[in-house]
């Protein structure tokens, strides 16, 4: 699964990473060893002295905070597979699940909590069945995917990032949508 798609969408994680951490830097990023090789159920977690802080799954989206907002209705969409194995690992490791979009036009990070640290889904989300992008490879599928909503997710910048003038109001390092 090396294809030039798919080294983007590691460029952009990166850039995520980035972000996130100018925000938090007293924390650390832990990676699965086989990421980069094959299909994780986690992308990585955070931990702070040794101490699981929260279970991560990344995104890349190439729309703008501007569109999520207005043209998508601030709802994601994820394969819902993803949510479903999120909620069990977090279950199982008693660590909350977050999920980190970033929005590649305005460089920045849209942080959404998915669950509680009991494993227990908290994003308010909406699930529909049909033919979606199987994916970043490209194809279709029939799967069920999630809509979640971005509603009371945090956005994350990097210090030198700035925000096109329509978002003024969100300069601030972070801030909710």
């Amino acid at each position: 699964m090396t294809t030039d798609a798919v080294d983007k969408t590691f460029e952009y994680e990166q850039r995520t990473l980035d972000i996130w951490f100018s925000a938090f830097p007293v924390y650390t990023w832990v990676e699965p060893l086989k990421k980069r090789t094959s299909t994780s159920i986690i992308d990585g977690m955070v931990t702070h002295n040794g101490e699981w802080i929260m279970l991560v799954e990344q995104k890349t989206r190439n729309i703008s905070l501007d569109d999520l907002q207005n043209k998508y209705g601030n709802e994601l969409l994820v394969n819902y597979d993803k949510i479903v194995n999120l909620c069990k690992v977090s279950k199982q490791l008693q660590t909350r699940a977050i999920m980190w979009t970033y929005l590649v036009p305005d460089d920045v990070v849209i942080e959404t909590m998915l669950t509680s640290a009991r494993g227990n889904l908290t994003a308010n989300i909406r699930t529909e069945y049909g033919g979606f992008q199987r994916s970043a490879n490209g194809g279709l599928e029939d799967k069920s995917v999630a809509y979640i909503s971005c509603a009371k997710s945090r956005i994350l910048t990097h210090p030198q990032t700035e925000l096109r003038p329509q978002n003024q109001t969100d300069t601030n390092h972070d801030s909710e949508l």
